[in-house]
């Protein structure tokens, strides 16, 4: 059991540190409460879990932080989970998705891409209708280091803009395209964007995996707090819609609650 733990955590680490960032809680603003006042009920908070003392070591080891708002994972004190998708909406797979979510009464976060929602607007308001968290992913998903200032503004805010005459909503989460925000930072905090990063790729963006491969990624490197990345286009996603609900079904065996990532990390989903 020892070794497992372990190499879970080596597991983790690596994730982290290429991608040149670490961990990162951050406590809720005062008064803050999750956004999702246009549906009816929210499910049950997960109880708080003991951990093996490994694990425990672990959240007290102090890495220095890029920034307070880059958040690669959640409390490891709390069975939660976030399922994450990139790159959409799109009308075949996100719809696909967003079945199997439903019928499981699960909620995710998507981040999706500018020119995506101008061409998916009904599926784009069918996310954010059932109860499901979105973030901004960028106009055409660029390689942010690549870009001057204005031009990462314009991505940023026309990306906005078109989320916001869909569903009403300034978007505050974001998810940088291949985790890359090198000189990126700071402006991204002025224009006052969570930077959501993830602990656990399921790899699903590679040619050739299997709905297997994917599975086990997951069964090998969720913990708890993680935050899980899977597609819903850029791709062929077949393998992604077929792993999902043996991944619910795996992580609700062993104990997790789903949870957007606004109530993960506790912060506002909306500006």
């Amino acid at each position: 059991m020892q070794k497992k733990i372990y190499g879970l955590l080596a597991a983790t680490l690596m994730s982290s540190a290429l991608l040149s960032g670490c961990f990162n809680q951050q406590s809720a603003e005062p008064g803050w409460q999750a956004d999702h006042s246009h549906l009816t009920k929210l499910s049950p908070m997960p109880k708080r879990i003991k951990l093996p003392p490994e694990l425990t070591a672990l959240q007290k080891t102090v890495i220095k932080s890029e920034s307070k708002h880059m958040h690669y994972h959640g409390p490891r004190g709390l069975k939660w989970v976030a399922l994450t998708f990139d790159d959409g909406p799109n009308d075949r797979y996100t719809k696909q998705i967003l079945d199997i979510l439903k019928q499981n009464g699960i909620r995710a976060t998507f981040f999706v891409l500018g020119q995506q929602a101008k061409a998916h607007p009904n599926m784009l308001k069918r996310i954010y209708d059932e109860g499901h968290v979105i973030g901004s992913h960028t106009w055409r998903h660029p390689y942010l280091p690549s870009l001057s200032d204005q031009q990462l503004v314009q991505e940023m805010n026309r990306t906005n803009a078109t989320v916001k005459q869909i569903i009403g909503k300034d978007l505050r989460l974001m998810r940088p395209p291949y985790g890359a925000v090198k000189g990126k930072i700071k402006r991204l905090e002025q224009m006052g964007y969570e930077m959501i990063q993830w602990d656990v790729d399921t790899l699903d963006w590679k040619k050739g995996r299997t709905a297997e491969d994917i599975v086990q990624m997951v069964k090998n490197h969720a913990l708890p707090g993680s935050i899980i990345l899977q597609h819903d286009a850029g791709g062929p996603r077949d393998a992604t819609v077929a792993s999902l609900p043996r991944i619910i079904k795996h992580l609700r065996q062993q104990g997790y609650e789903f949870v957007t990532i606004d109530q993960l990390l506790q912060v506002p989903a909306y500006k």
